[in-house]
């Protein structure tokens, strides 16, 4: 495929993807005491299965911040536009915490009602938005609000930026990588050398870090023998993974499957199982 094809079907693709995140990935953060400013903690993407709510993110966001945030952890809430942008408004998750250690590394809340309630503006996704796993190599996106990205706005408070990354897939190994097992998870190339604007036209670069981008959703959006060049429809964008890990060299994300969500649902929800396996036919 052409260089112009793929950064204008590149560009279309994250207009499709966007919308999405807006509506339904949120920053988390911690209250280290009632009626403190929430610190950034993670990121985590709304989803419901029959009538129970749900906060998805990485186990280690949940695991590593529960002691130093013993007033809880909160969500946020969209209000309306004005001149600094989108008003986000915290909402306290109060709900049971389910999670897998490494090397999925997955994590729900199953939020009570007044907490999904409360996040108002949000979409909680579907099962019809979600797959248990990608299709390699396949092409996608990871959208989540890393540290670095996190400004002060005046009389505000915080103000949260997306970092987007649009990259192959890959379930092999290519090397020594701690805590990766293609069983459970896949990878997302972000060699930084390669990265370009979304139009193409000049270098682009993440943060330094990627901190706080942890829990956020993988998306996929080309599908090897399906999706034809010059014929992408964005009706297959789907979410495959949790974003669960970082690695500098060599440079990949690391995604757990979302099979691996449904199996914490499966496993602890009985009365949303004949719901799961009627859409998946199975589950991890």
């Amino acid at each position: 495929m052409s260089p112009d094809w793929g950064a204008v079907v590149a560009a279309r693709m994250a207009d499709e993807v966007m919308p999405l995140v807006r509506d339904s990935v949120t920053p988390l953060a911690g209250y280290r005491a009632p009626g403190a400013e929430p610190v950034p903690i993670g990121t985590g993407t709304l989803f419901v299965v029959g009538e129970r709510h749900f906060v998805v993110t990485a186990g280690h966001v949940i695991k590593d911040n529960e002691p130093h945030f013993p007033a809880g952890v909160c969500g946020f809430a969209v209000g309306g536009l004005d001149e600094v942008g989108t008003r986000l408004h915290p909402v306290l998750l109060n709900g049971d915490v389910y999670r897998f250690e490494d090397p999925q590394d997955v994590a729900v809340i199953a939020l009570d009602s007044d907490s999904a309630a409360g996040l108002t503006g949000r979409r909680f996704l579907r099962l019809t938005d979600v797959v248990l796993e990608p299709q390699t190599v396949g092409f996608g996106w990871v959208v989540g609000y890393p540290n670095e990205y996190i400004r002060e706005v005046a009389g505000v408070g915080k103000g949260f930026d997306p970092m987007t990354l649009g990259s192959v897939f890959r379930g092999d190994d290519p090397g020594t990588i701690a805590n990766f097992d293609p069983t459970f998870n896949f990878l997302v190339d972000a060699d930084r050398s390669q990265l370009v604007t979304m139009d193409g036209s000049e270098p682009a670069s993440l943060p330094h870090f990627l901190n706080g981008i942890s829990g956020c959703a993988v998306w996929q959006t080309w599908w090897p023998g399906v999706d034809r060049p010059g014929a992408w429809t964005s009706q297959r964008v789907r979410i495959v993974g949790v974003q669960t890990g970082y690695y500098r060299k060599p440079q990949f994300v690391k995604a757990t499957k979302w099979g691996y969500v449904a199996n914490i649902i499966y496993r602890q929800f009985p009365n949303l199982r004949t719901i799961l396996e009627m859409h998946f036919g199975k589950v991890f």
